[in-house]
């Protein structure tokens, strides 16, 4: 009897911490509930004084000062200003404008004369029950919009008062987000009138509750991770709460995808171009602030034409170009006499692509593998010496190769390789080259990207593969190309809103002997490609050396290589 008792007196025991248990589970369940369901206001706080604020992925306004005597409002704003302080889009697109009253707001339809002017002039009707009228600015990812513009000439008669900021606010340098090797973290700049330090900061992703983080905050800054972001555009906003009232910022908008990069290369074929035409290539990188890496053929040093004086002038302007931003790859035709001061034989009675007598035309493919590593060597180490030589310079170790008239093969390549480079860009499209329409090896497309050349069949990867990145020359030369031609070779990689989870690279080529004719080409391409520039966040685009490249892509992780910078 006395052990029933007992045993009766532990279940109740075991009953009360089972149900302490479930009460236990249930009040930190109940609490999680009472988190995840607090109310955020729908719009960005404002203080009691100020109208709501209705565009919430707009971070700035101006409130219109109306006229009393006018049935149409016409507002003068300096417009270019808001541009160049990243407040707005050279477009205008981010323009809205807004009827309040106590009750009701709504969108008015509007007209713009001179966008990104100094004095670009806005005009809309008035309704008759609304006593405010702000316009909206700032949201960046806003695309085309169906604004009027006038051309008639009209005369300002309301004005705008200073510009607004919600109480909580938080802007961003750069619409466009790169999904990048280098990137880890997006930087939000957050103003407060709120003092928030002894409250949690949340910060809520796509308008996703349940994807809420909490952010920390130093000197005004908030670090967020890139991959709690979707490829495409995203939006973030911050509220916290503090004496029992919720505030919330305005929302930011921002396109996440990876990059378009493009490099321009050019390629030296061993003399020394006329001075105007280098002049003329240096000009045009410098005005559309594209860097150039140069393929450079080490004969210009054994060249009998040229002189001492004349080497150590190019050899001068190429260390100022790198040390500018500029990289250096090698690039080397089959001369015969720097084939024989390489140590090969030269072969002098192997057909050519143009029935010239210098070797110049003559494929590198009519070399063996000896015979191009061989010579390969000797490329390498004479553009190190004379760089020494004549500019007291140390190269730094190049990383790239690209063969004359294009031709490679499987030998060529392995030599290459073998010389310790990390990447050849030889790859093209099937052409036919010169009087005697000669055949390169490659088949590639202008979609093509980098890849590892099988070690059997050089236009695709495969199971083995050469240790050696192949860079193709997608984009085409400007020397055969027009500029249309050009553009649509890169519009063949990247489609105008767009975005993209990978990376692409569009490599063009060009010629300082022949940049006379390359340059009005080369011009019109810069100009159109321009508008997807990231630098101006306008979109993907990034204009990179290929040894930036080689260090940025992603791409790069997944290759067996030992990249050095």
């Amino acid at each position: 009897m006395q052990r029933k008792r007992r045993k009766r007196k532990q279940n109740r025991s075991l009953l009360y911490l089972i149900i302490i248990f479930i009460v236990g589970i249930g009040f930190f369940v109940y609490r999680g509930n009472l988190s995840a369901s607090i109310e955020i206001p729908e719009t960005p706080s404002m203080s009691d004084s100020k109208s709501r604020w209705e565009i919430s992925n707009a971070p700035f306004r101006k409130k219109i000062l109306a006229s009393d005597q006018s049935s149409e409002i016409t507002v003068e704003i300096n417009h270019a200003e808001m541009v160049i302080d990243g407040k707005s889009l050279s477009s205008a697109y981010d323009f809205v404008i807004v009827g309040q009253n106590d009750s009701e707001q709504t969108k008015i339809d509007f007209e713009i004369m001179n966008p990104d002017d100094i004095k670009t002039l806005l005009k809309f009707k008035i309704i008759e029950r609304f006593k405010n009228y702000f316009l909206y600015y700032g949201n960046k990812t806003q695309q085309q919009t169906a604004v009027k513009t006038f051309t008639t000439a009209s005369k300002a008669n309301s004005t705008f008062d200073i510009e607004e900021k919600t109480l909580v606010n938080i802007t961003i340098s750069k619409t466009w987000i790169l999904k990048e090797n280098s990137l880890k973290n997006l930087q939000v700049n957050l103003e407060s009138s709120i003092n928030f330090k002894e409250s949690k900061l949340y910060g809520v992703i796509n308008e996703v509750k349940e994807k809420e983080v909490e952010v920390k905050v130093t000197n005004s800054i908030i670090e967020l991770d890139v991959s709690t972001f979707k490829i495409g555009e995203n939006s973030i906003y911050l509220y916290f709460t503090k004496d029992s009232k919720i505030y919330k910022s305005n929302t930011i908008s921002f396109i996440y995808t990876a990059p378009v990069y493009v490099a321009w290369t050019m390629d030296w074929e061993g003399t020394a171009p006329e001075q105007k035409n280098i002049d003329s290539l240096s000009n045009l990188a410098d005005e559309y602030v594209v860097p150039i890496t140069h393929f450079f053929n080490p004969r210009l040093y054994i060249y009998l034409r040229t002189t001492d004086v004349r080497r150590k002038e190019v050899t001068d302007y190429m260390v100022q170009r790198i040390n500018g931003g500029d990289d250096i790859a090698l690039h080397m035709h089959m001369q015969h006499d720097m084939v024989e001061e390489a140590g090969v034989k030269a072969k002098y009675n192997e057909k050519s692509w143009d029935n010239g007598v210098s070797g110049y035309d003559t494929p590198t493919t009519a070399y063996n593998y000896d015979e191009m590593k061989k010579i390969i060597a000797w490329g390498k180490k004479t553009l190190e010496e004379k760089f020494m030589k004549f500019s007291n310079y140390k190269l730094p170790r190049l990383q790239g190769y690209r063969t004359g008239g294009w031709f490679a093969n499987e030998d060529t390549l392995r030599a290459i390789q073998d010389n310790g480079f990390d990447y050849d860009s030889s790859g093209r499209v099937a052409f036919e080259i010169g009087q005697n329409k000669f055949k390169q090896t490659w088949d590639l497309f202008n979609i093509s990207q980098p890849y590892t050349p099988s070690i059997a069949d050089q236009n695709n990867p495969s199971t083995s593969n050469l240790n050696l990145l192949e860079v193709p020359n997608n984009g085409a030369d400007s020397y055969w190309s027009s500029a249309k031609e050009m553009a649509a070779n890169f519009y063949a990689n990247y489609s105008p809103g767009d975005f993209i989870s990978s990376d692409k690279l569009v490599v063009y080529l060009s010629h300082p002997d022949w940049f006379d004719i390359d340059s009005p080409k080369l011009r019109e391409l810069f100009k159109e490609l321009g508008k997807f520039r990231h630098d101006r966040d306008l979109g993907p685009v990034k204009f990179v050396t290929i040894r930036e490249y080689l260090a940025e892509s992603g791409y790069i992780k997944t290759l067996n290589l030992k990249v050095k910078n």
